[in-house]
């Protein structure tokens, strides 16, 4: 490397290196690696900082926001005082995520403005890059291991015949327990199924917007198959005790439909409430169950009270319901 000639190394400055960027910069359609010469001397830590926000302006330009602890306000005034108009090095790992220019005398708390063109997830990248440096620690690798996609392809492979296997049975119990009922409630389920594919589908060609079919998706999917027959369950078992008093199909299906639509409702929105704090809390494959449960709970609840009745309307003719 050029820079570790002797001839090079001399015409350094004392107390000066040359560090290069986290990423490539694009400079005229070009990709290069920035090269920073800072100061080996370091003025603050991310021990200095609190309440780092990534943050928009009114102009929805993407920014950072800090606060500066009591006991650095002194150091940060005196440091960015006497250096207006100098940029200012952020170092992790001998790397330079950025060198925003100081504008102001920085003592209670400041902010850091992204360059032009930047996105707001290069705020949350910085925001990241300046709480790791209040790490009182240096990332050491002691093993790099590469794990090939085929584990990945197989677990969602073993998942999905897993699912399968279990709506087999799931639709032979069905047929078996509640006869021809049973056949709506698989009719319900195939629906929610189908609908569920439909909408991952669609959000994936949503702009911005990526959902992958993760091993805990499937897991999301296989819990859907329950929650699909739970609540034809409770219609199924209504209607057959409204039968079992002597009521016609027709007031024995509005009578079972009226009472279970509260159970079904009230389960259904309590999950509904723990998938949401799992999706706003959880990340990567938690994220991933929990879109795919939020999305078959909304379905398996229309299906339930809107498809499955649309059925029973039509046998509500019926002298004598199968069930």
């Amino acid at each position: 490397m050029i820079l570790r000639y002797p001839e090079v190394q001399e015409v350094i400055p004392s107390g000066s290196e040359f560090l290069f960027s986290t990423g490539p910069v694009d400079y005229n359609g070009v990709l290069y690696d920035k090269l920073y010469l800072v100061k080996k001397r370091v003025e603050f830590t991310g021990e200095s900082l609190e309440g780092i926000t990534p943050n928009t302006d009114q102009f929805r330009r993407p920014e950072v926001l800090f606060n500066v602890k009591s006991n650095y306000r002194a150091r940060w005034g005196s440091v960015t005082g006497n250096n207006l108009q100098k940029p200012l090095a952020i170092i992790l790992d001998g790397r330079v995520e950025s060198a925003p220019t100081i504008e102001n005398q920085i003592t209670t708390s400041g902010k850091i403005t992204m360059r032009s063109g930047a996105a707001y997830k290069d705020a949350v990248q910085l925001a990241n890059v300046l709480k790791s440096g209040a790490l009182p620690t240096r990332l050491i690798i002691r093993e790099d291991v590469i794990v090939g996609p085929s584990l990945g392809r197989d677990s969602i492979r073993n998942g999905l015949t897993a699912s399968l296997l279990g709506l087999a049975l799931v639709t032979v119990f069905m047929i078996f327990y509640y006869r021809a009922s049973g056949f709506v409630a698989v009719i319900a389920l195939l629906f929610n199924l189908f609908v569920l594919m439909g909408v991952l589908a669609m959000l994936n060609r949503m702009p911005n917007v990526s959902v992958a079919l993760t091993v805990p998706g499937v897991a999301g999917i296989v819990l859907l198959v329950g929650i699909s027959v739970d609540a034809a369950v409770l219609i199924f078992e209504r209607i057959r005790e409204e039968l079992r008093t002597g009521k016609t199909v027709r007031a024995s299906i509005d009578a079972g439909y009226g009472r279970a639509a509260v159970a079904i409702v009230d389960s259904n929105i309590t999950t509904l409430i723990v998938a949401i704090i799992l999706n706003s809390l959880g990340s990567g494959p938690v994220k991933g169950f929990a879109v795919t449960l939020m999305i078959g709970i909304l379905i398996s609840l229309f299906s339930a009270l809107v498809v499955t009745r649309t059925i029973f309307e039509f046998r509500k003719t019926y002298r004598k319901l199968s069930i």
